[in-house]
C-alpha cells in the first residue's frame, strides 16, 4: 500500500505518516535529531533548563547544560587544540608538560571558569560565538608570544624592543576599546545605579594585588624570615580578571569575553597556573 492511499481512510483516526514524521524515520536518524534538538537547547541562551521546579537542596537550580557546554567550549576543546597546535609548529614559549601536569592545569582551570560561570553571567551570554572567539585567541596569542622579539614578561619591560611596545601598545588598546564600552553598556542598564557597583568592582583586584605587594614587603623585610620572595603578576590573572566584566549579553562582548577567556586560558595551557609569589635566589 502506498502513502497516498492512506489518505482514502478518513474515518479512521489515524495519523498519516509523512516524509517528516520523526516515527517514519530509521532509528538513527530519530536518535540523530534527539541529539540535534538537545544541542540547539544547550547552546540557545536564556531557556529554562529547571523545569519550573527550582530547588536549591536537589541543585536542579543549577543549568548544568549550559555548564558542561561552558567548560567545554572555553576550557576543554581550546586546551587540547592548542596543545595539539603548539606541538605540530613547535612554539617554544610554553612548558612541555607531564600527563599529571596537563590533569592539574586543566583541573584549575575548570575551578576559575566555574567561578567566572557563575559570577560572569556566563550562563546568559555564552554561546557558540563566544567559543569559536576562545579557540582562535589561545591560537593567535601563543602565535604571537613565540615570535621572537616576544619572548618578553611584564617584569622585563625594561629589555623591550620597540615592537614589543607596538604589541604592548595594541593590546592595551584593545582592551580600553572594550573596557570603555562596556562601562557605557552599563549606564544604560535598568537599575541606575547598577554601573556605580559594575565599576566599583574594579576596586577588588586592586585591593588583592596591593595586599600581595605588601605581603611581599613584609616578607622580605622581616629578618627572621628566610625565604625571600618577589611578587609575579602573570597574564592569566590579569585576563581572568577581565572575563568578569564582559557580562553582557550582545555580540562585541561575546567577542571580548572570548578574546579574554582564550588569553587566560593560555596561560595555563602553555606554563601552567604558576604562583605569584615566586621565590626569590642569591
Amino acid at each position: 500500500m502506498r502513502l497516498e492511499d492512506l489518505a482514502d481512510f478518513e474515518d479512521y483516526d489515524v495519523p498519516i505518516p509523512t516524509q517528516n514524521d520523526p516515527f517514519d524515520m530509521p532509528p538513527y536518524k530519530r536518535m540523530l535529531l534527539k541529539v540535534w534538538d538537545y544541542i540547539k537547547n544547550v547552546v540557545t541562551v536564556n531557556d529554562d533548563l529547571t523545569g519550573g521546579n527550582c530547588s536549591d537542596l536537589q541543585l536542579n537550580c543549577f543549568p548544568l547544560n549550559r555548564y558542561l557546554f561552558f567548560i567545554l567550549g572555553s576550557v576543554v576543546i581550546p586546551y587540547f587544540l592548542y596543545q595539539k597546535v603548539a606541538e605540530e609548529k613547535s612554539w617554544t614559549e610554553r612548558r612541555v608538560k607531564s600527563e599529571s601536569e596537563h590533569l592539574e592545569s586543566i583541573f584549575t582551570a575548570v575551578a576559575y571558569s566555574t567561578l567566572l560561570f557563575v559570577f560572569g553571567n556566563y550562563k546568559n551570554t555564552f554561546d557558540w560565538v563566544t567559543s569559536i572567539v576562545v579557540t582562535l585567541s589561545i591560537l593567535g596569542f601563543g602565535y604571537l608570544t613565540d615570535l621572537p622579539f616576544a619572548h618578553q614578561s611584564l617584569s622585563s619591560f625594561e629589555n623591550w624592543n620597540g615592537k614589543m611596545w607596538t604589541l604592548m601598545g595594541v593590546s592595551v588598546g584593545i582592551v580600553l576599546l572594550f573596557a570603555s564600552y562596556c562601562i557605557y553598556l552599563s549606564t544604560k542598564q535598568d537599575n541606575p545605579n547598577f554601573w556605580k557597583w559594575y565599576v566599583g568592582c574594579l576596586i577588588i583586584p586592586i585591593c588583592l594585588g596591593a595586599i600581595s605587594y605588601r605581603t611581599v614587603q613584609n616578607q622580605n623585610n622581616d629578618p627572621k624570615e628566610k625565604k625571600k620572595v618577589t611578587l609575579h603578576l602573570h597574564h592569566f590573572q590579569i585576563f581572568l580578571v577581565l572575563a568578569f566584566f564582559t557580562r553582557f549579553p550582545n555580540l562585541p562582548c561575546r567577542i571580548a569575553a572570548g578574546i579574554v577567556l582564550g588569553i587566560f586560558l593560555h596561560g595555563g595551557a602553555s606554563y601552567g597556573f604558576d604562583t605569584s609569589f615566586e621565590q626569590r635566589f642569591k
